[in-house]
């Protein structure tokens, strides 16, 4: 995340790096992605090839654009925690604008509940509207997943009131309904 094709510069936070992935981020993540307990909002669990596919997507938009959905690690020791980043979605078409950047993340479970997740966001929230210039940024969630859109919520995002399906699911699946979260750039205001 945060790159400019070649760059080695990072989002750091008092206590992440938010980067670009490596390598050795893979079995981390695929360990995240299999997990059912992280994975409970979405619509499977994933396996290595899918897990792999994930981070092969976000690294390339992270050297196509100068971000993306980025590994996110401790400082302190380099551990993997998670995905936390700036994405524009691409494999499916969502009810608003197509170049619209969302905000995300998904953290293993023994980082749950320390903030990270809401730390990683503020600044990549900051870095949205001042580097990128963005008027405003989205999340999307499933509607019963309450911890995600508490940390939303303590980011500053607003409930749009525009829930959807998710059109990559059916929508009988019981994740089917989404909310819509948005901030507005305060700057453009």
């Amino acid at each position: 995340m945060f790159f400019r094709h070649n760059c080695t510069m990072k989002l750091t936070t008092e206590r992440l790096h938010i980067r670009q992935w490596q390598d050795s981020d893979r079995a981390p993540f695929a360990d995240l992605s299999a997990d059912p307990r992280v994975m409970r909002y979405f619509d499977k669990t994933m396996d290595e090839t899918e897990s792999n596919a994930a981070i092969d997507r976000w690294t390339k938009s992270i050297n196509d654009f100068g971000y993306g959905f980025g590994a996110a690690a401790l400082r302190e020791t380099g551990e993997l925690v998670g995905v936390i980043g700036l994405f524009i979605p691409t494999r499916f078409v969502m009810p608003w604008a197509p170049d619209d950047v969302e905000i995300g993340w998904r953290l293993a479970q023994p980082f749950w509940g320390k903030g990270l997740a809401t730390e990683g966001g503020q600044a990549c929230i900051e870095y949205g509207f001042g580097v990128l210039n963005r008027d405003q940024l989205f999340a999307v969630t499933a509607i019963q997943n309450a911890p995600s859109r508490k940390v939303m919520e303590r980011l500053g995002l607003q409930n749009t009131e525009r829930d959807f399906d998710h059109p990559a699911l059916v929508p009988e699946h019981p994740l089917a309904r989404h909310c819509l979260y948005e901030i507005e750039n305060p700057a453009t205001q």
